[in-house]
């Protein structure tokens, strides 16, 4: 069988970490080691190479280059002239690619706006297709004209629906009435070939690797390091990322004085994840929306503790596998609260068995596996 995975979020190489298509090239590399032949179509980005030494993936041109469309504001003219451009360059393609490619299956990650490509290839050309749904598909549905019929209609005719976390696939079974699958989103990471990154022993070293997003809480962390670094001289804050929070961000640090106790740094690469994850005590979680991130199984992977709010499936997992500690609430006090608490911890290898049982968990074979198993179920591809 010959599949399509239409993404607008391909990595921009081994080493890149700044969107959410950090595991799927991991995914599809997995998936070309089945049977099946793999093809990717994914719009062009800046500073992307014109091809990838292990898979065949279609870059096509389009008016913007972002590394991530999620940044795009669709209430700003030219922003919005952009996802049109990535939407119209899109369904051309694929509609000369599922025919030049003899493609058997499309998997659109994710609705928008891959799934528009998906289903305008089923409807002219009767190709089947399957949705795996991120949590921005339902949250950001009314931020463009007519977002809810549009990822109504995608999933509707979706011939196989999944979705990145258990609330997330309930909330895509309410929305369209039909029976969607959760699929864990995680990938590869080089584990046992990183030396740890240079930090301070003697503190308790915090972590969060993320966008600077409202939704991502990290207005929230900054304040409740504040609180605990008053109480506190022991503790230091790693932050890595960017995002439109980032003159906030800047602002808090410069006016609460914590240029000495927190370190800023750009979006790291995959290999200095690893090293961070592995140098530091804990990683922070600090949503206020969310399902379950990749850097939740980043941390698993690499054996790290951590501290989440209870939002999405996050608090079920921690408490489920006993891998760190899950704040009251999702707020500044609540998270401050919980990085006390585990920098309370007499030791933190309590957490040491359940992390090793999460693994088997968010596993990139487990997870194509299942993909395959679902998509088995239909005469048309048994």
């Amino acid at each position: 069988m010959n599949i399509c995975i239409v993404t607008s979020s391909f990595s921009r190489g081994g080493d890149d970490s700044v969107n959410a298509g950090v595991f799927v090239r991991d995914f599809a590399l997995e998936l070309n080691k089945s049977k099946h032949k793999v093809f990717v179509l994914t719009p062009r980005k800046y500073g992307l190479a014109d091809r990838d030494p292990e898979l065949e993936v279609k870059f096509f041109n389009w008016l913007g280059g972002e590394a991530s469309l999620t940044h795009l504001n669709p209430k700003n003219p030219v922003e919005a002239i952009k996802i049109g451009s990535v939407v119209l360059g899109g369904i051309k393609e694929i509609l000369a690619f599922v025919k030049e490619k003899k493609i058997d299956l499309c998997l659109a990650m994710w609705a928008i706006p891959s799934g528009i490509y998906a289903w305008v290839a089923k409807t002219l050309f009767d190709v089947p297709f399957a949705t795996w749904v991120l949590g921005s598909d339902v949250w950001r549905v009314n931020d463009y004209i007519g977002g809810q019929q549009i990822v109504k209609r995608i999933l509707l005719d979706s011939d196989y629906l999944f979705a990145d976390g258990l609330v997330l696939a309930s909330d895509v079974e309410k929305i369209s009435g039909r029976r969607c699958s959760f699929l864990p989103t995680s990938r590869n990471l080089p584990v046992n070939s990183i030396k740890p990154a240079p930090v301070d022993l003697s503190k308790t070293n915090f972590l969060f690797i993320g966008r600077w997003h409202p939704n991502k809480g990290i207005d929230l962390l900054i304040d409740a390091f504040c609180a605990l670094s008053r109480e506190r001289d022991d503790v230091f804050l790693y932050v890595f990322g960017g995002g439109p929070l980032e003159s906030l961000i800047k602002k808090k640090i410069a006016d609460y004085h914590l240029e000495e106790v927190i370190h800023l740094g750009e979006y790291l690469s995959t290999t200095e994840v690893v090293s961070y994850l592995q140098a530091c005590d804990c990683l922070v979680i600090p949503s206020r929306i969310e399902s379950i991130p990749v850097i939740l199984s980043d941390a698993i992977q690499v054996d790290s503790p951590v501290i989440v709010t209870p939002v999405g499936d996050m608090a079920e997992i921690v408490k489920k596998f006993n891998i760190g500690l899950v704040a009251s609430n999702a707020s500044a006090l609540a998270i401050k609260r919980a990085m006390l608490d585990f920098r309370s911890l007499s030791d933190s290898s309590c957490f040491e068995t359940g992390l090793k049982s999460a693994k088997s968990f968010f596993s990139v074979k487990k997870s194509v596996h299942q993909f395959l198993y679902e998509i088995g179920k239909s005469p048309r591809f048994s």
